[in-house]
């Protein structure tokens, strides 16, 4: 249901069933989805769906802590990508993995081969072999790239402090 009146949508607080609630591109920052995050967020039942990239986004993928879910891919020693979405549902279903131990994407971001070879060569990335878990799991997303920065020390520190938007600086 496309809801357009505040008083319909706070309503959407009070629904004991599972519901989908879509937000545009960027309304995390302000509109009435910061209502429905402060009064369901907190809820372990509830997540947050997020945009992997431009990639099929018509594909669901998910980052978690659970080495026990069947055909997962091991990224580090505690993360983990993708596995049976079976298992998962199972999983989540009867608490074995939470809310907070798992991120889903859709999409992701791709590149040509070679492409981010060349990228890399042209020094266009900030690159880190200091992988935190934390920093995916537990980490505000609006405060991740700055805490990110922050743990490389250095230059990097400074360029934490840089506003989003350079032109605001």
């Amino acid at each position: 249901t496309y809801i357009r009146d505040v008083k319909d949508s706070k309503a959407l607080n009070d629904l004991t069933g599972p519901a989908v609630i879509i937000s545009a591109s960027g309304m995390c920052e302000a509109g009435r989805i910061l209502h429905h995050l402060k009064n369901n967020i907190s809820d372990p039942r509830n997540t947050i769906l997020f945009v992997g990239g431009p990639v099929q986004q018509d594909t669901l993928h998910y980052l978690h802590r659970c080495g026990e879910l069947s055909g997962a891919t091991q990224i580090t020693d505690d993360v983990y990508w993708g596995g049976d979405f079976d298992n998962l549902k199972f999983l989540i279903g009867s608490g074995q993995i939470k809310p907070t131990e798992i991120k889903f994407f859709l999409g992701y971001s791709g590149w040509s081969e070679g492409q981010l070879d060349g990228e890399l060569e042209a020094d266009t990335w900030i690159v880190s072999n200091r992988f935190n878990s934390e920093l995916v799991f537990e980490t505000d997303p609006k405060a991740m790239w700055k805490k990110s920065l922050e743990s490389m020390g250095g230059r990097f520190s400074v360029y934490s402090n840089y506003p989003v938007d350079p032109r605001m600086n």
